[in-house]
């Protein structure tokens, strides 16, 4: 402890501190102050919820417990070891804990209403533990104590659903930190064959506060449709696992989705099926997106967009945000467009449409409403514009489509 400050002085300085109504932070900064070493609040489930801000600190044990803002794997272990997580949910008072690296921790449990609700930790990686450490870091939960009963939100629900474990989930952003996050909730999973939806307004400037969430959520219970909810940056997301659902009932939820998105003036984008829930945050984006894309009338459910049917757009999208679209121009697309210029030819066209129904001739014919000898002709004259055999060569046909489509996009969406 602060060698200016006794263990006889230390409840009237926690007094001062409280009767200044300070935030959790700056409580959890200045006790770090009088302690000397890095601090830091968990819950239940291992999230660091506060710590000292503003140290010096190079410890990488600390550091990467920052990072991740859960307490290390390595440090779970040590407490297990040792018991110590069993004692802090059954007990009080303070718990010493050894850590990598010849360091050592306090620990000291937290409890509301008699409910263990997490602890709060003191780490000796500046200057070495003195013999009032443990007793001061009891005070000071006593103090945090106080700041909980006042305002129970500061160390979070006690009882934590799934419906927060999804948001947090998203809120992770990667799928590393995702792992991160069902590591530590390992007894729980969101099954398989699961879907994340994102409603978003068409109406720019309204936020998901102000439409019937709770409606279409009751609505969707209603009809028994196993889902997880949460709402993160004005928008409602939501996670149905497809595990055990037939085709009918998958059906049927669409169509009461579509039906209230209707009704509230949303839009809903789809993210792809999948079964790993370390995926969540990135289901969440693709989701997003496709709410994005989606146009109205671009099939039955025009409120319901796929990121199926958006992913190229999405990746030519991202691909022209680096380079334009003659950066990634076939030679001999081109060529065709050039040709086609200067002669007044539409051979880009026939080309667009013959990849498009896998060099099928006949059903080319088909579709551009010419004789079939038409097409065959045109394939021939393509060939010889660009100087490359199409038959037979499915790699350059595949560069010929994906080159293709940059270029359509880029022409409705971007500057060729």
């Amino acid at each position: 402890m602060n060698a200016a400050l006794t263990i006889e002085d230390l409840p009237l300085k926690l007094l001062e501190l409280l009767s200044g109504y300070p935030d959790i932070q700056t409580f959890i900064d200045k006790v770090t102050d009088i302690l000397g070493n890095p601090v830091a609040m968990v819950d239940t489930r291992f999230r660091i919820l506060y710590a000292s801000e503003k140290l010096d600190l190079r410890n990488p044990l600390w550091n990467k417990t920052m990072a991740e803002h859960y307490v290390s794997d390595g440090i779970i272990t040590s407490m297990e070891k040792n018991e110590i997580i069993e004692k802090i949910r059954g007990g009080s008072g303070a718990f010493i804990l050894d850590l990598p690296d010849d360091f050592q921790g306090i620990r000291v449990p937290l409890f509301y209403r008699d409910e263990c609700c997490g602890f709060i930790g003191v780490y000796n990686y500046l200057v070495p533990f003195g013999g009032d450490d443990a007793r001061a870091l009891e005070m000071i939960a006593q103090a945090v104590t106080v700041l909980y009963n006042a305002d129970p939100n500061i160390l979070g629900r006690i009882d934590d659903t799934r419906d927060d474990l999804f948001l947090e989930l998203v809120k992770s952003g990667s799928q590393e930190m995702a792992g991160i996050i069902m590591r530590r909730n390992s007894s729980i999973s969101f099954g398989a064959g699961k879907i994340v939806i994102c409603l978003t307004r068409r109406i720019n400037g309204m936020s998901a506060e102000n439409v019937a969430f709770g409606r279409l959520k009751d609505s969707l219970s209603q009809r028994l449709f196993y889902h997880v909810s949460a709402i993160y940056n004005n928008r409602l997301l939501l996670m149905f696992s497809l595990e055990k659902v037939s085709h009918s009932t998958r059906e049927s939820m669409l169509d009461s989705l579509n039906q209230c998105c209707e009704k509230y003036d949303l839009n809903a984008g789809v993210s792809f099926e999948f079964d790993d829930d370390t995926f969540v945050p990135l289901a969440y984006k693709q989701a997003l997106k496709a709410s994005f894309y989606g146009e109205p009338g671009i099939s039955e459910r025009a409120r319901i967009s796929y990121y199926e049917d958006y992913m190229l757009k999405d990746i030519m999208n991202a691909s022209l945000r680096v380079h334009g679209a003659k950066f990634y121009q076939h030679p001999v697309i081109t060529k065709l467009l050039q040709y086609d210029q200067e002669f007044g030819t539409r051979y880009i066209d026939t080309l667009r449409s013959y990849l498009e129904n896998l060099c099928n001739m006949k059903t080319t014919a088909l579709e551009l409403n010419v004789h079939y000898n038409t097409i065959k002709y045109r394939i021939s004259m393509i060939e010889e514009i660009s100087g490359r055999d199409l038959k037979d060569d499915s790699a350059l046909l595949m560069r010929l489509e994906y080159s293709l489509r940059i270029y359509d996009f880029a022409r409705e969406y971007h500057k060729p």
